[in-house]
Parts: structure tokens; sequence; C-alpha cells
């Protein structure tokens, strides 16, 4: 919801391809949650803290073999404002689910 560039690159290749695409991180760590505030405090040892700012993360490839972005991809400051304004749309109780039925549509 915060980040569509896939809908234009990803989609129609993978309709000419005649692929499938699985959602990956449907969230967006949390942020479409609904529950992450500019006031939010990641825990000591949670991945976010150190990468709170929506920059890519590199993985150990030993551990888990990929690279990914957190939030996203989008600054965590400009995340926010945009699930603070869908929330004008979606009751906040509910924006999980909201999310996830975007990604299904």
């Amino acid at each position: 919801m915060v980040r569509q560039r896939p809908q234009n690159i990803f989609f129609p290749e993978a309709k000419k391809r005649n692929i499938g695409i699985i959602a990956r991180v449907p969230l967006a760590s949390g942020l479409l949650s609904g529950k992450i505030t500019k006031d939010s405090v990641f825990a000591e040892g949670d991945y976010r803290l150190q990468y709170g700012r929506g920059e890519a993360v590199n993985y150990d490839p030993h551990e888990y073999g990929m690279r990914g972005e957190l939030f996203g991809g989008v600054d965590l400051d400009k995340g926010i404002a945009a699930v603070e304004e869908l929330k004008q749309y979606i009751p906040s109780k509910q924006f999980a689910e909201y999310a996830i039925k975007w990604i299904l549509m």
C-alpha cells in the first residue's frame, strides 16, 4: 500500500510470462499493522532498531540467503505519514486486515 512500483513493473512482466507472484513481508515490517507511530520505540535486539529508517538490510547470506528492505522500502517517517493518512479511511483495528486484502486484490 505504501510502495506501488511493483504494480507497474513486475505485474505486467509476470502476466506476460504467465507466472505467479508471492507477496513477501505483506505488512511492511509492521508498518502496515497500523500500530507503529512516530513515537514507537523498537526493543533491544529488534532488527528494525538498527535499520529503522527504511534502509536496505543486508542479511547474512549464510543464515538467510537474501537481501531485503524494511518498511516496504520507504523511509519510516514517510511510511508513518502515509499510514496516518490512510487511517482516515480504514479503522485502526482493521488496518492489517485491509493491508492483506490490498495484496490479494
